[in-house]
C-alpha cells in the first residue's frame, strides 16, 4: 500500500485512540469513590467564624497530643494510641477522646471511634481502616468545660506479613 493512502487510515486510529482515552478518564470520573464530597461541607463553610474562634481556644489550652497509629493488619484494622496532656505535658486523664479518620481517596467514608481510657492520659482504639494510604485523623478531646481539636495526617502502611 501507498503512503499517500495510508494517512487517512492514520488519522482515523488516532481519533479512535483519543475516544477511548476519553472514554477512560470518564469511566474514572464517575466511577466508585471518584466524586468525594465533605460531610456537612456547606454547614462547616457557614460556621466557619465559629470554627476558627474554636480553634483559637483550642490552641490557648495547649494541650499536647501524642498519638501513633500501627500499620494495616490483615483483617483491615489498625491500633491508634493517643497521649493527652496539659501545656505542661502532665497527662490529662478523665477526657473523651473521638477520632475520626479519613482516608484521602475515602473523604465520604470516616472511620470513627471513641478511645478508650487506660493510664492516665493514654487513650486507645482499634480503627477498620481498611486500606494503606494517606490518612487524616481528626482528634476530638473534652474534659470538663475545655474542648480540644488536632487535625493530624498520617501515611499509614500495610503490616509486614509473616
Amino acid at each position: 500500500m501507498r503512503p499517500e493512502k495510508l494517512w487517512p487510515a492514520a488519522i482515523v486510529a488516532v481519533l479512535l485512540l483519543v475516544l477511548a482515552a476519553n472514554v477512560y478518564v470518564y469511566h474514572l470520573a464517575t466511577g466508585k469513590g471518584a466524586a468525594v464530597v465533605e460531610k456537612d461541607y456547606y454547614r462547616r463553610g457557614v460556621d466557619w467564624d465559629s470554627t476558627v474562634a474554636h480553634e483559637r481556644a483550642s490552641a490557648a489550652l495547649a494541650w499536647q497530643l501524642y498519638w501513633e497509629v500501627s500499620p494495616v493488619d490483615a483483617d483491615g484494622g489498625a491500633d491508634l494510641r493517643v497521649r493527652l496532656g496539659d501545656r505542661s505535658g502532665r497527662p490529662l486523664a478523665g477526657a473523651r477522646v473521638h477520632v475520626a479518620a479519613v482516608n484521602n481517596l475515602e473523604a465520604g467514608a470516616a472511620r470513627e471511634a471513641d478511645l478508650a481510657a487506660g493510664l492516665p492520659g493514654e487513650y486507645s482504639a482499634r480503627l477498620p481502616l481498611g486500606r494503606t494510604g494517606l490518612w487524616e485523623f481528626r482528634f476530638d478531646a473534652t474534659r470538663g468545660r475545655d474542648h480540644f481539636t488536632a487535625v493530624e495526617r498520617r501515611d499509614v502502611m500495610e503490616a509486614p506479613r509473616p
